[in-house]
């Protein structure tokens, strides 16, 4: 199964238009992918959502593994853009 990793701005946009394609795919059953997000991204999400917004992303959560933050140099094997690297 693929790993897809969510970042705030998917998580803000999956938040704030929920209702909207292509979000169903996040609780399509049997899963397509496992989605998984950070600590880091879950906070800058809902520090940019509209309070009114926050339970549509704790909703969100509940189908999300949350990793742990990577601050750094990306793991062995994983290549990143210094640009994208936290």
């Amino acid at each position: 199964m693929k790993v897809v990793f969510l970042d705030a701005n998917v998580l803000w946009s999956a938040a704030a238009h929920p209702q909207r394609p292509p979000w169903s795919w996040l609780t399509a059953r049997p899963p397509k992918a496992e989605f998984i997000t950070s600590h880091y991204a879950l906070a800058e999400a809902r520090r940019n959502l509209a309070a009114a917004d926050w339970p549509a992303l704790a909703r969100l959560v509940t189908q999300l593994r949350l990793v742990p933050d990577a601050f750094g140099a990306p793991p062995p094997g994983g290549r990143l853009p210094g640009k994208d690297i936290p």
